[in-house]
């Protein structure tokens, strides 16, 4: 290229504890600067550090370290009530260099062919503050690494710091147990959301393989830059193909897309929608509607709660309770609706079946075969990861791959369906690179 734009970038990056950070930022720091462009490192952690908040962080061994930054980062979150806080570091980090490299020490003066990269956003709001300061200007990378790699390059971390039992294998179940914290503390109201950040990015790559890695890195700020030679591949097709299929829908839970292809071709496409009589889905043009969205109710969220309300209502009634609720309004006042009541987050709450849309894995599998198209040995790419109740269908079929965006906590799929199923092994796609 002979030419770059001159704008400041401001370049976010998430990652799961155990993906190589380190490798992710010197690459992007080796492809600014063949674009011509300075880079400053923004380590968001820098501020707990600093004396005069009187964090106790541990440096040593790594599992107390990661569980001491975390802590005091949900702990600053907390005492500022802001889940977006650590932006107003990162922003007046950007301004303290701006003010160091104008010559006049203007802050507000954007500095030319400058990249800040921002390391690490773990909360969604913090995607959005930057996005709202920023614009375009900002960007954000999801590093990942298969699950695997994660736990032994991570419990190899914290074995090392244990001369008295240096072998990764005693380790493994404290490493995944820090991932699984860094990825969601749900339970925590400040706490990290990483896995919520994840899908938000502009740009997803895989830390486990270095050169895949600086390939994917060159390759975006190119077309970022301006390369309009560079087109997508057969992965980024199909997955915005399901991302485009998606905004179809109207269910009153969420928006889901699903693409199936075999090499080149496009089989078929589904979304998350109410079933139409004669097959397929609702659109708004077919005269009568049958969508939730336009009936105003969910059967699956009002079969949930009347489930518990039974439940509770049953044990009132055999004195199993201390109270003798048999209101209906005031169990769920007391039980589902309070904030931190004792069956909020129940995983009865979390039951699919009731709900009248079909899956947007399911509706491009129904779709295929009424037109009478085989899946086997096809690829199913999907926005969200799929249900229980959609794998099962998507092993029955034959599917072959599935390429999905954003994870999905209530899915069993990886427990009921170990048999058939692998989720998140190394191995590199080449259609994706």
């Amino acid at each position: 290229m002979e030419k770059v734009i001159d704008a400041e970038l401001v370049v976010g990056l998430v990652g799961r504890l155990g993906a190589d950070m380190p490798t992710v930022i010197q690459r992007i720091q080796d492809t600014l600067h063949s674009l011509h462009y300075k880079h400053h490192h923004i380590k968001l952690t820098d501020f707990v550090k600093e004396p005069k908040f009187h964090f106790e962080l541990v440096e040593a061994p790594v599992e107390k370290r990661y569980e001491t930054y975390i802590s005091a980062c949900n702990e600053v979150r907390s005492r500022t009530d802001r889940d977006d806080f650590f932006v107003s570091y990162a922003v007046e980090r950007i301004r303290a260099i701006r003010r160091e490299k104008n010559t006049e020490g203007n802050a507000a003066l954007p500095l030319r062919r400058t990249a800040y990269i921002i390391d690490q956003i773990k909360r969604p709001e913090e995607v959005a503050a930057l996005r709202s300061i920023y614009g375009q200007q900002f960007i954000l990378i999801s590093c990942h690494s298969p699950s695997d790699f994660v736990k032994q390059t991570l419990a190899q971390k914290i074995a090392d710091g244990h001369s008295d039992s240096p072998k990764s294998d005693r380790w493994q179940a404290a490493a995944m147990e820090l991932v699984a914290r860094d990825g969601d503390e749900s339970s925590v109201p400040h706490g990290q959301r990483v896995s919520d950040v994840f899908p938000l990015a502009d740009l997803v790559v895989d830390t486990s393989d270095g050169d895949q890695l600086e390939k994917l890195l060159k390759r975006f700020f190119f077309v970022l830059f301006g390369n309009f030679v560079i087109s997508p591949t057969k992965g980024e097709f199909f997955l915005n193909l399901a991302y485009q299929t998606s905004l179809t829908s109207c269910d009153t839970a969420r928006q889901v897309g699903a693409a199936i292809s075999r090499d080149s071709d496009i089989i078929s496409t589904g979304y998350n929608e109410a079933p139409k009589s004669q097959g397929g889905t609702y659109w708004p043009e077919d005269g009568e509607d049958g969508r939730d969205v336009v009936l105003g109710k969910d059967p699956n969220t009002i079969r949930k709660r009347q489930m518990l309300i039974e439940v509770v209502q049953r044990l009132a009634r055999s004195g199993e309770l201390k109270r003798n609720f048999e209101d209906e309004v005031a169990i769920a006042e007391a039980f589902i609706d309070a904030k931190n009541s004792p069956l909020e987050k129940a995983q009865i709450l979390d039951t699919l079946e009731y709900g009248r849309a079909v899956h947007a894995e399911m509706a491009a599998i129904s779709t295929a075969a009424r037109l009478g198209l085989s899946l086997a040995g096809s690829r199913l790419y999907c926005t969200t990861f799929p249900c229980h109740n959609c794998s099962k269908h998507i092993v029955a079929t034959g599917v072959s791959e599935v390429f999905y965006l954003e994870p999905y906590a209530k899915s069993f799929a990886d427990d009921l369906y170990p048999d058939s199923i692998s989720i998140d092994q190394k191995k590199p796609d080449k259609d994706l690179s």
